[in-house]
């Protein structure tokens, strides 16, 4: 197999980061107005010439490409077609799922994610959730579960100065990562954290996305709730480092934040929505809450306070679990990989 290259229409994606490390080749990333919905039809054709002028120059035998959008696995098709490579399709999720709100957008989006699905080599998906879904679109798709694994080698290099630096006075150190996705909920975890006086709650990710919650917290003069924008890497690895556990409140049920998998990679522990995607790689070792309401995670993270080095044993239990998980889906990647290199040496 010649060079591989992996493809993303977005600013940054750690999933295919590591599987170039997996896979071999490079990580290629275009990203013009992101998130910017009104400029899509433009935004969308520009990235996709610029993804086959990119592809044409490297002419790769393997591309990796993520979906969403998928305008991008579209027109990594197209030269997939004229120079016979191998295309694989990195499900970050099924768009048309998770993200399409318009009934007659959604069918045609649907339609499209079903054709590639149909067209790739093989659909890679970080759950079986997502799995399932791929193979009620389009039965012929080529479906293989590869769960998101962090290493305890990410952690090398980190600010562990971080938390003493940012949040000196409080005993236990909350972290909830945001996208600013609407289906994430913060604004319950702020909510709860206000009833803790010796906890802190550090809210990460970009602050213009999550504007509203910040006005809440401001609004209830919460003073051990921390927006703290978008952290440099070190500083990001060292406050997952040095927390005492992370916070995962969603209505999202097919999803499994990449920071489920960092922070069981640093021994924490897990307190989350008991979503069918999250319960499928953690089990019953993670805290849950019952509702997503305020109440539910106030009870849960008292039940973590009281019992957390059970939890914290739980977490290192999940850990194990993933990465034996992640150990066979690697072999099962890699042998079909070796079956497709064969074919085409030959044809």
């Amino acid at each position: 197999m010649k060079a591989s290259t992996l493809i993303a229409w977005a600013p940054n994606s750690r999933r295919l980061s590591e599987l170039s490390s997996l896979l071999g080749g490079s990580v290629w990333k275009t990203s013009i107005l992101f998130r910017v919905k009104a400029s899509a039809p433009i935004k969308y054709a520009l990235q996709a010439f610029k993804t086959l002028v990119h592809l044409r120059s490297t002419m790769p035998k393997l591309i990796v490409v993520q979906n969403p959008p998928v305008f991008a696995p579209l027109a990594c098709m197209l030269y997939a077609r004229l120079k016979e490579g191998i295309l694989l399709i990195d499900h970050h999720c099924v768009w048309n799922v998770k993200n399409v709100r318009t009934p007659v957008l959604r069918r045609i989006i649907r339609a499209l994610e079903s054709y590639c699905c149909r067209f790739a080599h093989l659909n890679i998906v970080p759950n079986n959730c997502w799995a399932a879904e791929i193979r009620r679109m389009n039965r012929e798709a080529n479906v293989l579960t590869l769960v998101d694994f962090v290493d305890e080698g990410w952690l090398k290099g980190a600010d562990i100065t971080v938390r003493e630096r940012m949040f000196p006075k409080h005993r236990w150190l909350m972290v909830a990562p945001c996208g600013g996705n609407p289906l994430e909920r913060p604004d319950i975890a702020v909510r709860a954290a206000a009833g803790f006086q010796d906890l802190a709650l550090a809210v990460t990710g970009w602050r213009k996305y999550l504007k509203k919650h910040v006005r809440e917290a401001e609004r209830l003069k919460l003073q051990n709730v921390y927006f703290t924008d978008h952290l440099p890497e070190k500083a990001y690895r060292g406050l997952m480092a040095t927390c005492d556990a992370v916070i995962n409140i969603t209505d999202e049920p097919f999803t499994v934040p990449h920071f489920i998998c960092e922070a069981l990679a640093a021994g924490k522990p897990v307190v989350s929505t008991p979503n069918p995607a999250v319960k499928s790689i953690l089990a019953e070792n993670a805290v849950y809450v019952k509702r997503n309401d305020v109440e539910s995670l106030k009870e849960a993270l008292q039940r973590l306070l009281e019992n957390y080095g059970h939890y914290a044993s739980r977490a290192r239990k999940a850990y194990e679990r993933l990465k034996r998980m992640r150990r066979e889906q690697e072999k099962a990647l890699k042998k079909f990989l070796e079956a497709n290199a064969k074919r085409k040496l030959a044809a």
